[in-house]
């Protein structure tokens, strides 16, 4: 059996049908004609959802780097950082754990001193 796949666009999507509540499914065609079936279990929420922001002033000093993190209350998250954006998978290594209870935190790295550069995220759960 010979399978050959085709990539498709956001947009090419066509005959997208809704099913019982919470199910869709649909019919995507690509330029060339070849279809594909696609269907998917949604769950629709009006709560917050977790989100972090890195914000300024952010600050090289001899005990550290430091920035500033807004969040959404309510949610954990973890501080991570990494030294080698260039393998795959990236080696994220949590830094910490913060329970926002508070939207505002100001985070100091002291171990940022012992690296030329290093990247930062913030990941919930």
């Amino acid at each position: 059996m010979n399978v050959r796949h085709s990539p498709l666009r956001f947009g090419d999507a066509s005959n997208l049908i809704s099913g019982n509540p919470g199910f869709s499914y649909g019919i995507a065609t690509d330029a060339n004609g070849n279809t594909s079936e696609f269907s998917a279990d949604l769950l629709a929420s009006n709560l917050p959802a977790p989100s972090a922001l890195f914000s300024g002033p952010m600050v090289w000093r001899t005990n550290g780097f430091i920035f500033n993190l807004t969040f959404t209350t309510n949610f954990g998250y973890r501080i991570q950082a990494t030294t080698k954006l260039a393998t795959n998978p990236i080696p994220w290594i949590d830094l910490t754990n913060y329970s926002a209870s508070n939207s505002a935190l100001t985070f100091t790295d002291r171990a940022a001193t012992n690296f030329r550069a290093r990247f930062y995220r913030a990941v919930s759960p």
